[in-house]
């Protein structure tokens, strides 16, 4: 339906219908196993979690409801988020200055993302961390500024990560 255009809102919601208990189930294209396809090499999976996080997804995105084949965003998680399942950055504000998961400072990392100017500085893994959290509508530039990193850094990420 949307061959090399970019996917809205509007277009997943019209591709599928909202089915009781907030599960969503897709009205396109399956492949041969099953899967529902937003595009030659897009499972429908991957697509609503980027429309519903704002971000893409890292690694192979699965469900966390028990509804077969559910393609609702908030039923999606990818290989950061089952990692570590208790970082929500929405929620980050409410954590204490010093807030870590995992060695990293979860708050310096929201600061850079969303935050304004001054941004802290952020150690490497910080940076690659962010990286995978941050709009894909923003320009390389203004990231690499967030970050403290180059914007070819951000290019190549964002081009590693849109590989299929």
């Amino acid at each position: 339906m949307r061959r090399g255009a970019q996917w809205t809102r509007d277009d997943f919601e019209e591709m599928s219908v909202e089915l009781r208990g907030g599960h969503r189930r897709w009205r396109g294209r399956h492949s041969g196993q099953g899967v529902p396809m937003a595009g030659k090499d897009v499972t429908a999976y991957r697509l609503s979690f980027r429309l519903h996080h704002g971000r893409e997804p890292v690694g192979k995105v699965t469900g966390t409801c028990r509804w077969n084949r559910c393609v609702e965003g908030g039923h999606l998680v990818d290989a950061v988020l089952r990692a570590a399942p208790v970082v929500d950055l929405a929620a980050l504000t409410e954590l204490p200055a010093e807030a870590t998961v995992q060695g990293l400072d979860m708050v310096a990392i929201r600061r850079c993302l969303r935050g304004p100017e001054p941004w802290p500085a952020l150690k490497r893994d910080e940076a690659r961390f962010a990286l995978r959290f941050s709009d894909p509508d923003m320009t390389a530039v203004e990231v690499a500024r967030r970050l403290g990193v180059s914007a070819r850094t951000v290019e190549r990420y964002r081009k590693k990560a849109a590989a299929p």
